[in-house]
């Protein structure tokens, strides 16, 4: 839907939970399976490779109320997570329910966010400004991103809290430069709208900053 591919992932086990590397053995065999199926992709217009780290436990799903602590609700999957996730928040509603927490549906429960104009994509960009100023100010050239967009996401019924946030709702950061012409301007943004001191703005998790500070 935004125009890139993410090729993968594949799954070693391992005890070392400092190595987030990659290696061409891993890489290229991803490729491989990749190309099985579709044998036009290609790497020569790759922008980055990465590696994590997750937890796993010898159960590959847990989903059942825990037997110790009366309102506490085990969800927990080793790899389906994305695809059975809508079936599995059914049937967590139901566990929560039997415990006796209410789990009606909230009156102004938000159940469609509004849809949002974006430059890249827009078949009249030429008339985005009358909406809001903010869409002449492109902040992410790779992506065509503006500020209007990066706005709308920080503020939204959802809003993203974290650069990663916004990258993941408008593609700010994530182009062929991977943030080094933007990320200043999304990080000054997410400062603005966040209330925090541009050292404070959070990368995506709770440790990772942006990695500037204060002179003087």
């Amino acid at each position: 839907t935004n125009g890139t591919a993410l090729l993968g992932p594949d799954a070693h086990e391992g005890t070392d939970t400092e190595d987030r590397g990659t290696d061409a053995a891993s890489l290229e065999a991803i490729v491989a399976v990749t190309q099985a199926l579709v044998p036009s992709v290609t790497t020569d217009l790759a922008i980055k490779t990465y590696a994590a780290n997750r937890p796993a436990s010898t159960e590959t799903s847990r989903l059942r109320r825990d037997p110790a602590v009366p309102n506490l609700v085990h969800v927990t999957n080793r790899s389906s997570g994305v695809s059975c996730s809508p079936a599995v928040a059914d049937l967590a509603t139901e566990l929560i329910g039997e415990i006796g927490i209410d789990v009606a549906d909230r009156i102004d429960a938000v159940r469609r966010l509004p849809a949002l104009r974006r430059l890249r994509d827009d078949p009249e960009p030429e008339t985005l400004t009358d909406i809001d100023q903010r869409y002449a100010q492109v902040v992410c050239a790779c992506e065509q991103v503006t500020a209007a967009e990066i706005a709308a996401a920080l503020s939204s019924p959802v809003p993203a809290r974290s650069i990663e946030g916004v990258r993941k709702r408008t593609r700010a950061t994530g182009g062929r430069c991977q943030g080094a012409l933007c990320s200043a301007g999304v990080s000054f943004l997410c400062s603005m709208h966040l209330g925090l001191a541009p050292e404070d703005v959070r990368v995506g998790s709770d440790r990772a900053t942006i990695g500037v500070g204060r002179v003087g």
